[in-house]
């Protein structure tokens, strides 16, 4: 199974963005109503993962710099 971004996605159905992220996230919400249906056992490989390292783009204030 090839794993491809949504920003891809929307190139290549000529789509935009956002329309195309809404139907991911409706989709991951679906999926996610149906999760305890599956039981994973034995070995599992992951590929790849992101680990969330904070919030990304968000300045945090220096209390260095108080005026």
């Amino acid at each position: 199974m090839e794993v491809k971004s949504t920003n891809q996605i929307s190139k290549e159905l000529n789509r935009d963005y956002e329309s195309v992220l809404r139907f991911v996230h409706e989709i991951q919400g679906v999926a996610g109503k149906h999760l305890r249906e599956f039981t994973l056992a034995g070995v599992i490989e992951l590929d790849e993962t992101y680990p969330h390292a904070g919030n990304k783009g968000v300045k945090q204030r220096n209390p260095g710099n108080v005026v």
